[in-house]
């Protein structure tokens, strides 16, 4: 029985011993078909697997194993840094982190951007403006018509921090740009400033957070880009709603034409 025994663990040894080696034959054979690890998203279309990268657009044939990088070293396609993918039929249109849309048909690659093609709207941000570059796309001044700006989003601190927290050679800078006269910033009315600034732009589309509108600092920030906690809540109430100056944003709306 002990002979049994040892008989029987050796056999044991073996056995994964061998798959062990198998294993390790099968993963030394393997390959990389990504230009990097981080897969954003995929996509069938019969054999193809399409995936989408921060290093282009890749196509892997899963019957026969190639796989085919676009990319800006290879192919017009608008950036490498690729978000989305999506198959229709003969065609796979990509989505990009900053250039639009592209479509891929019969090799043929066509970018949908501003302003190239009219079809994706540019974001443009007041808080990005300012840094003393007259070429800065942020600001008004360089807009065009096809685009959604703001005075900030909910990544950003609210146009009343913004400014509380600018250093003065920035601060001043805002307040000139957007025709405030005054000597004491610390007022309503140079925040009016810079929202009028926004509304009086060519942006197709103007947008206002709520806290810019009441005027609001930055304890009621949404939300602040890689920080944990603390996220997400800030609330409002009825009165606050209803405390809001209709009257002057209409006539602002209206002598803008918005």
């Amino acid at each position: 029985m002990k002979e049994f025994n040892h008989f029987a663990k050796a056999v044991l040894w073996l056995i994964v011993s061998l798959v062990s080696v198998s294993t390790y034959a099968r993963l030394s054979d393997s390959k990389d078909y990504a230009p990097t690890d981080w897969i954003r998203a995929m996509s069938v279309n019969g054999n193809s697997l399409w995936l989408a990268t921060e290093g282009g657009l890749v196509k892997f044939d899963t019957k026969t194993g190639e796989t085919t990088i676009y990319n800006r070293t290879n192919a017009p396609i608008p950036e490498d840094n690729i978000l989305s993918v999506a198959c229709n039929g003969s065609s796979v249109w990509f989505g990009t982190r900053k250039m639009g849309v592209a479509k891929l048909e019969k090799n043929t690659i066509t970018a949908f951007y501003s302003p190239v093609s009219g079809m994706c709207p540019k974001q443009y941000n007041m808080q990005f403006a300012f840094d003393g570059d007259p070429g800065n796309i942020h600001l008004p001044y360089n807009y065009d018509r096809n685009c959604a700006a703001y005075t900030g989003t909910h990544d950003n601190n609210t146009l009343l921090g913004f400014i509380w927290e600018a250093d003065p050679t920035t601060r001043r800078r805002i307040l000139r740009y957007c025709g405030f006269t005054g000597t004491d910033w610390n007022c309503p009315e140079a925040y009016r400033a810079v929202i009028r600034t926004l509304l009086a732009s060519t942006a197709g589309l103007a947008i206002l957070p709520i806290q810019d509108i009441l005027g609001f600092g930055a304890d009621t920030r949404m939300n602040v880009p890689g920080r944990a906690e603390g996220n997400w809540c800030f609330r409002i109430t009825r009165d606050q709603l209803a405390g809001i100056d209709r009257a002057y944003y209409r006539e602002l709306n209206q002598l803008y034409g918005r």
